[in-house]
């Protein structure tokens, strides 16, 4: 099947996302998403499949927010304690690959990837060219630590769902919104979206109560930088706590933002 439609045998395929990645087509004229993914950045590599060759294409997103549940279980990340524990036992001052480790804790592979890859962003373990091998953090501390980088990523990777559910209900410039939230901003609205055909070009342009890429402080949530905003709302990418957007009547009443001097 892949074969054929890159070979243009197909006009149209219907598969999962995982064909979807894997096409590198130039002159694929539309993406059509029977359901809403996971998050703002999948959305975004998978739309890029289409137009690869500078002519117009359409990316077209079917919304219904019950289907956002199913992103908020993907977004769960439960870290596994004991397997922690004894991968990282494992593990000592001589490195070793994924598959000595395998037969020596007797994990199957994706989670024992999963759990290496969590001890490495704790700090617990470092990635070298003859394997893994322990920074010498002990057990205890290692478990402790993978299972806070867990809940931040799971805090993140929740936020990253609701992101989702405002790209498919934003009432404004759609590529505004997309560029605001890998941290480009553009001067105007790009004329053609829905958003700005339905209200025009003009209407469809957000204006931001605090100017896009703003550094802030928030008193609970530390650093942060604004990435989307309109007249009564911004939203904040911070970093253990994900996207956050506060209405601005609640930032000016209870002082909840600081703003940082970006020099």
């Amino acid at each position: 099947m892949h074969r054929r439609f890159l070979n243009d045998e197909f006009d149209v395929v219907a598969a999962t996302s995982a064909f979807g990645m894997g096409i590198d087509k130039p002159n694929v004229r539309f993406v059509l998403h029977a359901s809403i993914p996971e998050s703002v950045d999948t959305y975004y590599q998978q739309i890029g499949r289409a137009g690869r060759d500078g002519e117009p294409a359409k990316a077209v997103l079917f919304y219904r927010s019950e289907d956002l549940s199913l992103g908020e279980l993907f977004a769960s990340r439960h870290a596994d304690k004991d397997a922690l524990r004894t991968v990282h036992g494992a593990l000592g001052g001589k490195p070793k690959r994924l598959k000595e480790l395998r037969s020596d804790v007797g994990m199957q592979g994706r989670k024992l990837t999963a759990t290496v890859n969590l001890l490495e962003r704790a700090g617990a373990v470092v990635s070298e060219k003859r394997g893994f091998v322990s920074t010498g953090m002990s057990d205890d501390a290692a478990v402790e630590r993978a299972v806070e980088m867990a809940a931040v990523g799971e805090r993140v990777d929740r936020t990253r769902v609701q992101m989702m559910r405002s790209y498919a209900e934003t009432l404004h410039c759609r590529r505004q919104f997309l560029l605001g939230y890998f941290g480009e901003f553009s001067p105007g609205s790009c004329g053609n979206c829905d958003r700005c055909f339905e209200k025009g070009a003009a209407a469809a342009e957000q204006e931001s109560a605090i100017e896009l890429g703003t550094p802030v402080e928030h008193r609970e949530w530390g650093s942060g930088v604004v990435l989307h905003g309109e007249s009564d709302r911004v939203t904040v990418m911070f970093d253990h706590y994900g996207y956050r957007t506060l209405l601005i009547d609640a930032v000016e009443e209870n002082g909840l933002l600081e703003i940082k001097n970006s020099a």
